[in-house]
């Protein structure tokens, strides 16, 4: 029977995620996560990806190609 993942396979993808991505806390008003996340399942994507396009939709029509390559050199 299945028991979920193996200790060494949680620390491996523990390991993995802290060297490829960092977290960003987002709040939004009660009842909001549920109206975003059914917008997204619509289109076909999962929560964290809608958010993710959306973030940088918008920074595409804020900033010029220049500033945002700048912005994401660091």
């Amino acid at each position: 029977m299945y028991q979920g993942f193996t200790d060494a396979k949680k620390k491996a993808n523990a390991r993995y995620l802290k060297n490829t991505v960092e977290t960003i806390t987002f709040r939004v008003p009660k009842g909001e996560k549920e109206k975003i996340k059914d917008i997204a399942e619509k289109a076909g994507l999962s929560l964290n990806s809608f958010i993710d396009s959306a973030v940088k939709e918008k920074i595409n029509r804020s900033t010029s190609s220049e500033q945002l390559d700048e912005v994401l050199r660091g």
